[in-house]
């Protein structure tokens, strides 16, 4: 997964547009890599209390 993010995010820096099915997964998977992250912080702090 990591070697096609940094294929997408190299495309996008060296000023091509990467193709949309292409752009559309790496959203996804940045944007649940953030939802768990934030889950899993969320999760952490409210078991403490």
């Amino acid at each position: 997964m990591s070697g096609f993010l940094t294929r997408v995010v190299a495309d996008r820096v060296g000023g091509k547009r990467p193709a949309p099915p292409r752009a559309i997964g790496a959203a996804v998977a940045v944007g649940t890599a953030a939802g768990a992250l934030t889950y899993r912080v969320l999760r952490h702090q409210s078991s403490g209390s």
